[in-house]
């Protein structure tokens, strides 16, 4: 005799009991606050040696799952500059020894060669400030721009100028990769006479 819906209901409910729970606990887990590589490299060195341990145990209890995750870019982890569609844009922070010499790269977002007070312009609340949103560039962007200027003047008495720009361009699928458009919008050159006093 075919078993009815009825009788097949409860095995599905404590299936999809079960899964629900997986699917919270791989979330608390994957979502643990565990140091950023940077954050763990300025611990002790006992410090460091826990979180590594925890990070790695983190990685493989969540193994199981990693397709999943892959799959249907699931995480609870915050990552800049990774969501994608319209037009993003990526910081540049740029100095010279004054009027026609070369431009020197000192920060670009997401740029490990070019990471001038990374640190600092990354912190969220630092970041906020200098960062545009889809409305467009901050009302704080203009103060931004002579404080890093006068900071980065400071720290090397060679450079004259500053240049602050953002760089057009896509985020691809995932937050892969930024491509970016050879566009800059809201440059902005400081000199040492008008932010150094």
């Amino acid at each position: 005799m075919k078993e009815s819906l009825s009788q097949r209901l409860p095995a599905w409910n404590r299936v999809r009991a079960l899964l629900i729970a997986l699917a919270m606990a791989s979330a608390l887990i994957d979502g643990c606050p565990l140091p950023t590589p940077r954050v763990r490299a300025r611990l002790p060195p006992s410090l460091q040696e826990l979180t590594d341990r925890l990070y790695d145990a983190q990685q493989i209890v969540l193994l199981p799952v990693q397709p999943i995750k892959d799959a249907f870019s699931i995480g609870q982890r915050w990552a800049l500059f990774s969501s994608t569609g319209g037009i993003r844009y990526r910081m540049w922070i740029e100095a010279s020894a004054g009027r026609g010499a070369p431009w020197v790269l000192l920060y670009r977002a997401k740029d490990d060669d070019h990471a001038y007070m990374r640190e600092t312009l990354e912190f969220r609340r630092v970041l906020n400030v200098w960062n545009p949103s889809r409305a467009g560039k901050k009302t704080s962007y203009d103060a931004f721009t002579s404080w890093i200027a006068r900071t980065a003047l400071l720290s090397e008495p060679s450079f004259e100028e500053v240049r602050v720009s953002m760089e057009r361009g896509h985020i691809l699928e995932r937050g892969e990769a930024f491509v970016p458009l050879a566009t800059f919008d809201d440059v902005v050159v400081r000199r040492r006479d008008e932010v150094v006093q």
